[in-house]
């Protein structure tokens, strides 16, 4: 059997109007946090980013950042090169430090990138002071049951990620919680704000009219 072909734009109307009737708020391409393909706020003040890939090709390249920031921590190397700017260390010793840092950052990829530093952020960053705010309590892929499978390995070897099928929106991965954090309510509000907005100015494929 052949697998239906989805674009973004589609997965993003179908999943929204389902959220919509579990009356859940769902924010799609905001500035929100990490700007998340779709990010759905749930009854319980808890929230769901979801990241939509179509190609393999996307896939892989988010799969890499993921991978590059779990090997930099399994290799305890500080991903914001803190010690360059201890000036306990020796200047010499420093500009060592970051010509070694600098080497093992893969040229295709940079830990300054905005990939990078949300997959830090989710997997890795238990500071107190990041609040719901800046963190969502769990994390999907939205993608093709082909995609999953394509790419199965990589994806089950990630810890916390969950993956959702794009047709028929069926837990491919189970996810673990991130955070039990919620948030507040001046949050839900402006998010609310904000989605009303993209609805009153939403394209017909969005909004169901037509």
């Amino acid at each position: 059997m052949n697998e239906l072909k989805f674009t973004s734009e589609d997965i993003i109307s179908r999943f929204s109007r389902g959220a919509y009737f579990d009356s859940k708020v769902v924010a799609y391409e905001t500035n929100w946090l990490y700007k998340p393909d779709i990010a759905v706020i749930g009854s319980d003040l808890m929230v769901s980013e979801y990241e939509i890939k179509v190609s393999l090709q996307d896939l892989r390249k988010e799969l890499d950042y993921i991978e590059f920031v779990i090997k930099d921590q399994q290799e305890n190397i500080d991903p914001f090169f803190n010690t360059f700017t201890d000036m306990r260390v020796p200047y010499e010793e420093r500009m060592e430090q970051m010509r070694l840092w600098q080497e093992s950052e893969p040229k295709k990829y940079k830990r300054n990138d905005n990939k990078y530093r949300k997959h830090l952020h989710y997997l890795y960053d238990k500071s107190p002071k990041y609040g719901a705010k800046s963190r969502v309590n769990r994390f999907y892929f939205l993608i093709p049951k082909w995609l999953y499978e394509a790419e199965k390995e990589r994806l089950d070897s990630i810890p916390m990620y969950g993956v959702v099928d794009a047709q028929h929106f069926s837990s491919l991965k189970r996810c673990r919680q991130i955070h039990k954090g919620t948030l507040d309510t001046r949050t839900v509000f402006q998010t609310a704000l904000n989605l009303s907005w993209r609805l009153r100015n939403a394209t017909p494929a969005l909004t169901g009219k037509v």
